[in-house]
């Protein structure tokens, strides 16, 4: 007898996310190299501070799920997301504990956004 409850249960690894949403989330602001560099367009560095966050922690996604790069850990440090975004890491660590803390999960001082958070991540950054 199934349980109507297991419906509520999901897997967190790549299979379970919507590819469609999370390129759809990020077409606009990311571009990648098959080496796996992140390419910023114009309208990235239009978007708050911690917008821009998010698209780099969603872009990270992209990379560990295209195997763009190997091996690769999806989760950042505040200051590697400091250096490739051009927030200062004091922004990112206040964004990442407190607007951001809904949505990131925080491994050992490195933060990843994930997979059941993509949907509110594409709507932030509506």
């Amino acid at each position: 007898m199934n349980n109507p409850l297991d419906k509520l249960i999901v897997e967190t690894n790549a299979d379970d996310i919507s590819l469609e949403l999370l390129a759809s989330t990020l077409q606009n602001f990311v571009k990648f190299t098959k080496q796996g560099e992140v390419i910023f367009d114009a309208s990235f560095y239009k978007l708050p501070e911690w917008k821009k966050i998010v698209v780099y922690l969603l872009s990270r996604k992209v990379i560990s799920i295209k195997k763009l790069v190997e091996p690769f850990d999806e989760a950042a440090s505040p200051k590697e997301i400091s250096e490739i975004t051009g927030v200062s890491q004091k922004a990112v660590s206040r964004d990442l504990s407190i607007k951001l803390k809904p949505v990131t999960k925080n491994e050992n001082s490195r933060y990843k956004i994930p997979n059941y958070s993509i949907h509110r991540c594409a709507e932030m950054l509506k």
